[in-house]
C-alpha cells in the first residue's frame, strides 16, 4: 500500500485534476481550431501536448526530471529510452519538420520554396490533421509505457 502512495504522490490530486482539465480544454481547442481554419494554433497545441507526454514518459523512464525542450530532442530522448517502432519514429520526425514549417516559415521565402499563402495554409491544414492522428499513436505508446513503469512500481 505504501508503494501505491509514492505512486500517487508524484502528482498531488490538485495537480493531476488540473493536468486533466488542460488535456480537455487542449483537445477540445485542436478540434475547434481545425474546424474554423486556425490550422497554425492546431499545430501548437497538439506540438504542446506531444511534448508534454513524451517528457512524461522520458521522466518516468529515466526517473530524473526532464526540462522543457524541442519536440525533436524529446522524440530522440524517448527513442533512446524506449525504443520507438521505427515507422513512428520516422512519422514523427516528419511532423516536426513539417510543424517547424508551420510555426516558423509561413511567409519565409527562399529560390527552394516559393509557394504561395494558399498552398501554404493548405499544408498547414493538412499538417494539423496528421498531427492529430499522430498525436494518438503517440499516446497509446506514451501511456502504455508510463502504466507500465507505475505497476512496476505497485510490485
Amino acid at each position: 500500500m505504501d508503494k501505491k502512495l509514492k505512486v500517487k504522490s508524484i502528482y498531488s490530486v490538485a495537480l493531476g485534476q488540473s493536468k486533466q482539465n488542460l488535456y480537455k480544454a487542449a483537445y477540445i481547442r485542436i478540434q475547434r481550431a481545425i474546424r474554423i481554419g486556425a490550422h497554425i494554433e492546431a499545430v501548437a497545441l497538439i506540438e504542446s501536448v506531444m511534448s508534454d507526454r513524451l517528457e512524461s514518459a522520458i521522466a518516468v523512464l529515466s526517473k530524473e526530471q526532464v526540462h522543457a525542450s524541442t519536440l525533436g530532442t524529446l522524440i530522440g530522448k524517448f527513442d533512446k529510452i524506449s525504443g520507438l517502432d521505427p515507422e513512428l519514429r520516422f512519422a514523427l520526425y516528419e511532423w516536426n519538420d513539417a510543424r517547424a514549417f508551420v510555426i516558423h516559415q509561413m511567409v519565409k521565402l527562399t529560390n527552394e520554396e516559393s509557394s504561395t499563402w494558399l498552398e501554404r495554409i493548405a499544408f498547414a491544414r493538412r499538417t494539423a490533421k496528421e498531427g492529430v492522428i499522430l498525436l494518438g499513436e503517440l499516446r497509446k505508446v506514451t501511456d502504455k509505457v508510463v502504466r507500465a513503469a507505475i505497476k512496476d512500481k505497485l510490485k
